[in-house]
């Protein structure tokens, strides 16, 4: 089984820095250049944090699918 807190974490930091970045994009005055190239950097963090997102949610279901496990007796001594 796999950790998944770093997938997470960063899940967490691309998600919220792209969606900083593209709301301070259009709130400070700039360049009309500037406020397009900002925008694209931060819609491009939050594009990786969904892709990552639905990956550890398919790992997920995946995971969860149940397994028989068969044990056999053993004499103690």
């Amino acid at each position: 089984m796999k950790d998944k807190s770093l997938e997470r974490w960063l899940i967490t930091i691309f998600g919220i820095s792209g969606l900083a970045v593209t709301i301070l994009a259009w709130l400070w005055p700039a360049m009309e250049s500037e406020r397009v190239m900002a925008t694209l950097a931060g819609l491009t963090g939050l594009l990786i944090a969904l892709f990552r997102y639905t990956v550890l949610k398919k790992l997920n279901k995946t995971e969860n699918e149940r397994v028989t496990v068969e044990v056999e007796a053993t004499e103690k001594r």
